[in-house]
């Protein structure tokens, strides 16, 4: 009796300094977790000016078109402008003033669509300045807008105008080409030219 249970207790021992789960590293040796620290904006100094690091700044509007023509039914979303930076896909941004009065900000909505749809390189970020009677732009502005064109790049109400110091109506549509690696404005354009090329690499000098 003595004997067996002298062995049983040897047993329970052994079993006790992990006889039996071999395949388990200890605590010590597991791989660290991997880093998801999201990376800072970049720094400025910031401004709406060639050179200038663009504002982060997070405006009403929508990432898509919405369907429905009930703008009841819609819901305004957080839009970030930092969204392109942080889009590994994305090599030139565009941030484009429009408004809906304005005949050549209607022209290119199109060519940049069709650009975007072409291109995935190219991203874009358009704020919708001034409704059809020259007023600031509401959501049900915004609703028709975006329904007429069926955009597939965020368009955001002009909330942000002051943050951003846009330029005035009178010079719509304005785009800057937006180098999304460090935010820096590159190239800022007045007026649509529907003979110039809407691309990644005709805006952005991509090679």
């Amino acid at each position: 009796m003595t004997r067996t249970l002298t062995r049983l207790a040897l047993l329970l021992a052994i079993a006790g300094c992990g006889g039996g789960g071999g395949n388990e590293s200890p605590p010590d040796l597991l791989p660290p977790p991997p880093d998801l620290a999201i990376p800072p904006y970049p720094s400025g100094p910031y401004g709406i000016k060639e050179g200038d690091t663009l504002y982060d700044v997070t405006a009403k509007g929508y990432h898509l078109s919405r369907m429905q023509t009930d703008s009841s039914k819609l819901m305004l979303e957080d839009v970030k402008v930092s969204e392109a930076h942080f889009n590994p896909a994305c090599k030139c941004l565009v941030v484009s003033i429009s408004a809906e009065w304005c005949p050549p900000c209607n022209a290119e909505q199109t060519p940049m669509i069709e650009a975007l749809n072409a291109d995935p390189s190219l991203c874009a970020f358009e704020v919708l300045l001034e409704n059809i009677d020259k007023k600031k732009t509401q959501q049900a502005d915004l609703d028709r807008w975006t329904q007429k064109y069926q955009h597939n790049f965020p368009v955001v109400l002009p909330q942000l105008a002051a943050t951003l110091h846009l330029p005035p109506a009178s010079a719509l549509p304005t785009n800057l080409t937006v180098h999304p690696d460090n935010m820096k404005i590159e190239k800022i354009f007045t007026g649509f030219n529907a003979k110039e090329e809407i691309t990644a690499k005709a805006l952005c000098n991509l090679k």
